[in-house]
């Protein structure tokens, strides 16, 4: 959950900001791995759209998605 791991690092922004912990180390380190695992991008084709949204107490998100000619969404 990225959002998660970016609660933690956004407490760094602050004024006066806490110092760095190994628990920040940790959460960069799997953003950047789940970074790394996400699926391809690729232009958007006539095909059947889909957004999805998603909302917590400290953050928001959405992902535009759309149907491909197999019936899976990309």
């Amino acid at each position: 959950n990225i959002a998660a791991d970016r609660v933690l690092l956004n407490k760094r922004l602050k004024k006066e900001a806490p110092s760095w912990t190994q628990e920040m180390t940790q959460a960069v380190q799997r953003i950047k791995k789940q970074v790394r695992e996400l699926p391809a991008m690729s232009l958007p084709g006539p095909g059947k759209k889909i957004i999805e949204c998603d909302a917590s107490e400290q953050f928001w998100g959405a992902v535009l998605k759309e149907k491909a000619e197999d019936d899976k969404e990309k």
